[in-house]
């Protein structure tokens, strides 16, 4: 799980009068990423954590060259600079040439370095303000690589720039309209003379389309299709220019398609002239499909309606070629069928493709959609094909506006779902039926499918064969969502098939809870005060830090506190990001780099919202804590691994002091972030290398945080406009089938996955497999289907590219903020999505990436045992936990209609990992104030997995909440443990079933039936509680103490903690990292040892437990690594008296 994350929804697209960037010493620079090159050939775009925006050109072998032209606004000596990747196995031979206009740069790029990326230096030379043209030569035809172009006037190297300088430097090359090659013949026009005949109407509640034949300028029958809206009870036409939608075929004896990278390339691509700044260029563009093979223009000549709801039209191209369509419109949808018939003429491969409607500018035209990649007004610099299996919504999608047309309306071309194959999606070989592209062969903006695509072996025809293919057109009065939604549901079929798969999610929750406790297996390791990142050895990582104290509240687990929680709050304390390595040499760059490895206080990673959580989920007793949540009076925010909005923490500020004039502050901030980020256009294409939901679309689950608090609907419309960007992402085929599907296939689960770090060694549980450790077998379809699922990135997506199968992920965080958004909306769409994410889905932690059908996470003991199939990541491990929790209030605060609800802290700032977190802080269930969550898995045992469940303890009262997730009542035993609960089940007690409130008498039997998809509530009169040890303590008033020890051992800083369970602990931290050999202790006033001696960084001390109303007075005994000993300055931190209550 990695990506370097660009400012890609803040930072504005800058325009030609601002490329060239100017430095106080009047220097111009411009940096051009090799990836943005418009014409790349047959160089392809590849991720790399170590590129500059994690993207580079790896050049194919062929000579080939890519190309691009830059405007620079100031004249000027460039010193010309390119940053090359080399390896020490071939050192200095993986060259190319760098040519600008047409010149060759002195040296070539790529024969310096040996190991890594780095910047060479290899031309000089005048430049004029105006355009130039770069290009990229493969000269040495041997896998060359470039990462960036930089040109600067000054003499300072771009290696001397931190990232974020360049990409200050960074500039979109110029786009160029690719020279008008006429691929497709012009559709013949309507004689001037022709008259007009209806052969045929398809109608329903929403569309009309008539079909009419005319006759052309040659005589010729030509049938056209008109389109009407339904509007305030009347038609109104849909004024499509004509001429612009084409029907066509492509072939070609044999193409050479390579699916290898995440866009495919096909090797005859079309070599075309290009006429820039008066000199002449050749450029090829192998990602281009309409360049795949010959292209047959076809028209429409026979028009035929063998039924009432079918219309049949056969088209004819120019060289008498036929295709046979047939039309039809769902009865209940804006959508037409449409099915298409050839037979091949010669033996090779076959493409049907189909512009369809009209085409635009490309800023002509209001949103667009082909996720995951574009959204917004994103488009490709160039036509390329976009794979059906690496789409999770398949279908290509324009909104616009049209004269005589109230309101937006979407146009869409979308695949047949019958058609999207049962197996997993794979990269290569792909078994993709279809293609999309957001570009016409012109450029222009258009909806375009392809289908079978041409060289994949569904495309491969003998002669006289008949090939049979399908797709729908979508054709919605309304924006993009709304076409969404429709596409999702009447032509994807997606419904909210899931149900607990033998284990509920609260067993679920219990599961990972204990699997936190162990911490082999968990990966936790108390040096690093972290969980293991798989990804870095020697690294502890905090993704989710406030869930750990939230598990020790709902549980009343102080051993969990002692153990994980309250190391947690100390790493968030000391280190400066969520990934800390102590061993200087260990964790990787990405991760780790230099300045994060330097004790930090406090960390410069977790913002406002953290620290207003953690001083909430303490009771609020710790003053100091909320000191911590604003810097110098200025919210705390940070968007290095996120686009957590400063408005967020804005909003945290005001969770932590509920002021008028701090939630206005919230509000303007967001206002602007609505105008800019929510409903502002975004055109720059931004690659696969970011974060599906970090990066593509705006942040938008703290909507419902200002929605709740203000009740302003604008905010609740942010909300389902982010929500349905979320859904863009997710999964929607291939459909749900009642029957079985083969399971842990070894062409899937090979065993040849990466072998990642746990700590200091390379490990994968389960490691290597053996035969019969994952059987294969069938299971049913529900279970192991993958529609529902998210994807982390377009390129990790793609990663999983062979044979394999493409990896989907099982981080699912935005399930229980979908599911809010369906309480307040009543929008079955989002709750659909929210289920088909997450029930079901896992027993304990199940792992993250998933790249095949299997039911192993569905298996308790899984991280245990393995074999580990879906990439543990340990530090995920507390996040996953967070979502399980989050979804499980949300589920009962949906379904009781807002009558349950708890207190939440918000956990947020690693990647999309944002959830509410629950403390132990009293809600309300049902008119029941003084309601707290309670968690214990020996409480109470349900007898039904479908049945999920909270348990709550009032002060005289104890309850269980049980929600349903089948679509039957279920019946089930529910055993209570009286002497745990408190719960009198002899007498009387309350049945809330689905809202409606019943007194029952007699005692509780036992058993209890829940409606399907209900939620019921037992409430039963309990022995009074013991009160919470955080209720009645005193607030702890005292900073913590900061010491200059001097020399080597930098700053001490002291901290008293007063922690939910009644006691206090101290934690000591230096900041100093002194040479090896050298030790520290902490002593009391008489020179005993009251923590023990640490001999390695960092020097770090806990003592725990420590009475409230106990001073603490100690010193540093500092042993250096000659011997000498030295004892620090007293330090105290003082306690405070026990109310004489207790």
């Amino acid at each position: 799980m990695f990506s370097r994350l660009t400012p890609l929804f803040s930072a504005a697209i800058l325009g030609p009068a601002l490329l060239c960037i100017l430095s106080p010493a009047r220097a111009a620079s411009v940096l051009v990423e090799a990836e943005d090159f418009q014409f790349p050939g047959n160089w392809t775009r590849e991720g790399s954590m170590d590129a500059l925006h994690g993207y580079y050109l790896k050049a194919a072998n062929s000579g080939q060259t890519a190309l691009t032209q830059i405007t620079i606004t100031e004249a000027g000596t460039y010193h010309v600079w390119t940053r090359t990747r080399g390896y020490a196995e071939h050192a200095g031979k993986r060259r190319y040439q760098l040519l600008v206009d047409q010149q060759a740069a002195e040296n070539e790029s790529g024969a310096a370095p040996d190991d890594g990326w780095a910047w060479e230096r290899v031309d000089t030379r005048r430049l004029a303000a105006g355009t130039h043209v770069l290009e990229l030569r493969d000269t040495a035809r041997f896998f060359g690589r470039c990462d960036a172009v930089f040109l600067t006037t000054g003499d300072r190297p771009p290696a001397d720039f931190d990232i974020a300088a360049l990409s200050r430097f960074r500039m979109t090359p110029d786009v160029i309209e690719p020279p008008a090659t006429e691929l497709f013949a012009a559709l013949p026009t309507v004689a001037k003379t022709s008259s007009a005949t209806t052969i045929a109407q398809l109608e329903n509640a929403s569309l009309r389309v008539t079909f009419t034949e005319h006759r052309d300028t040659d005589g010729l029958a030509l049938i056209s299709r008109a389109i009407e809206l339904k509007q305030n009870g009347r038609w109104v036409p849909l004024p499509l220019r004509s001429g612009e939608e084409t029907l066509f075929l492509l072939s070609s004896p044999k193409s050479k398609v390579n699916t290898g990278y995440y866009f495919p390339s096909w090797e005859n691509g079309l070599d075309q002239p290009l006429q820039l700044g008066g000199r002449a260029y050749r450029i090829a563009n192998f990602n281009n499909p309409f360049h795949a093979g010959d292209a047959a223009t076809l028209v429409p000549r026979v028009c035929l309606r063998p039924s009432a709801d079918v219309v049949d039209i056969e088209y004819k191209s120019a060289s008498g070629a036929s295709v046979a369509t047939r039309w039809r419109l769902d009865p209940d949808a804006p959508v037409l069928a449409v099915t298409a018939s050839f037979e091949a003429p010669a033996d090779g491969e076959y493409s049907v493709g189909f512009k369809a409607f009209q085409s635009w500018e490309r800023d002509g035209f209001d949103f667009d959609l082909l996720p995951p990649l574009y959204q917004y007004q994103r488009l490709p610099s160039s036509p390329g094909l976009l794979l059906s299996t690496q789409t999770p919504q398949p279908l290509a999608l324009i909104q616009s506006r049209f004269p005589g047309v109230d309101g937006a309306v979407s146009l869409a071309v979308a695949a047949d779902v019958h058609r999207l194959p049962r197996e997993w999606p794979r990269g290569t070989p792909s078994n993709a039926p279809y293609g999309f592209s957001l570009l016409n062969e012109r450029g222009r903006a258009q909806p375009v499918l392809f289908t079978p695509v041409l060289g994949l072996p569904d495309s491969r025809l003998r002669k006289g064969e008949t090939k049979t293919v399908s797709w729908n057109l979508l054709v919605q009065a309304g924006d993009w969502q709304t076409a969404l939604a429709t596409a999702s549901d009447k032509i994807f079929g997606v419904r909210d098939y899931r149900r607990s798969a033998g284990t509920s999610l609260t067993a679920a929750a219990f599961n990972m809870i204990d699997l936190i406790k162990d911490a082999e297996a968990s990966g936790w390791d108390a040096r690093l005060k972290g969980f293991y990142n798989l990804e870095s050895s020697k690294t502890g990582s905090q993704a989710s830090p406030l869930t750990l104290l939230s598990v020790a509240l709902l549980t009343r687990d102080e051993e969990f506190y002692r153990t994980r929680a309250l190391p947690t709050i100390e790493s968030i304390l000391t280190r400066p990001k969520p990934h800390f390595a102590n061993d200087p040499k260990a964790g990787h760059v990405d991760y780790v780099p230099p300045e994060a490895r330097d004790i930090t206080i406090p960390s410069r990673f977790y913002g406002t919202s953290y620290w207003q959580g953690l001083h909430q989920l303490l009771g609020a007793k710790n003053a100091w804590i909320a000191t911590l949540a604003l810097d110098e009076g200025q919210v705390r925010h940070s968007s290095s691994y996120s686009t957590v909005p400063r408005w967020s923490e804005l909003l945290a500020a005001y969770r932590l002091e509920p002021t008028p004039e701090r939630l206005a502050a919230a509000e303007a901030a967001c206002a602007a972030y609505l105008t800019k980020e929510v409903y502002g256009r975004h055109e720059r294409d931004i690659g696969t290398v970011p974060f599906y939901n970090v990066a593509y679309y705006p942040y938008w689950w703290d909507f419902l945080d200002l929605y709740e608090l203000t009740g302003k609907k604008t905010y609740l419309e942010a909300a389902e406009f982010g929500a349905s960007l979320t859904i863009a992402g997710l999964a929607s085929w291939p459909r749900v089938i009642a029957g079985d599907t083969a399971i842990n296939l070894p062409t899937t689960f090979s065993g040849k996955e990466r072998v990642w770090w746990r700590g200091a060694e390379h490990y994968r549980l389960g490691w290597p497999m053996k035969a019969g450790d994952l059987p294969e077998k069938t299971a049913p379809d529900w279970i192991v289907s993958r529609v529902g699922l998210g994807l982390e990135q377009p390129s990790t997506y793609f990663a999983g590219g062979d044979g394999t199968g493409l990896r989907n992920i099982t981080m699912s965080s935005w399930g229980a903020n979908l599911l809010r958004l369906y309480g307040h909306t009543g929008n079955a769409l989002f709750q659909t999505y929210a289920r088909n994410t997450v029930i079901g889905r896992f027993a304990n932690y199940p792992g993250y990436y998933i790249h095949g059908y299997t039911d192993v996470p569905n298996h308790p003991r899984f991280p245990y045992e393995g074999p580990d199939v879906t990439d543990i990541y340990y530090h995920h491990i507390p996040a996953h936990l967070a979502l399980t929790l989050d979804y499980l209030v949300t589920e009962a605060w949906s379904r009781s209609k807002g009558a349950i609800s708890f207190p939440w802290a918000k956990q947020q700032g690693y990647v999309w990992f944002s959830n509410r977190v629950y403390g132990d802080a009293p809600g309300k269930v049902y008119g029941r104030d003084g309601q707290s969550l309670w968690l214990d898995r020996q409480a109470a045992v349900v007898g039904s997995d479908q049945l999920n469940y909270l348990t709550v303890r009032g002060p005289e009262n104890w309850s269980i909440i049980l929600m349903n997730e089948s679509d039957d009542p279920v019946a089930s035993t529910v055993a209570i443990d009286t002497q745990k609960t408190g719960a009198l089940l002899a007498g009387r007690h309350q049945l809330i079933v689905d809202g409606k409130t019943t007194e029952r008498t007699g005692g509780f039997d036992g058993r209890v039936t829940v409606s399907p998809k209900g939620i019921t509530v037992l409430v039963f009169p309990a022995k009074p509680a013991d009160p919470v040890p955080t209720a009645s303590a005193p607030a702890l008033p005292y900073a913590p103490v900061v010491l200059d020890l001097g020399g080597a051992w930098g700053r001490l800083h002291a901290f008293r903690i007063r922690s939910p369970f009644g006691t206090d602990s101290l934690y000591a931290v230096l900041t100093g990292r002194p040479p090896e050999g050298s030790s520290a202790e902490l002593v009391d006033e008489k020179g005993e040892v009251i923590a023990p001696a640490v001999a390695d960084y960092p020097f770090e001390f806990t003592v725990y437990p420590w009475a409230q109303d106990k001073d603490c007075v100690f010193r540093v005994r500092l042993s250096d690594d000659k011997g000498a000993v030295t004892l620090s300055e007293a330090v105290r931190l003082e306690g405070t008296p026990i109310p004489a209550s207790r």
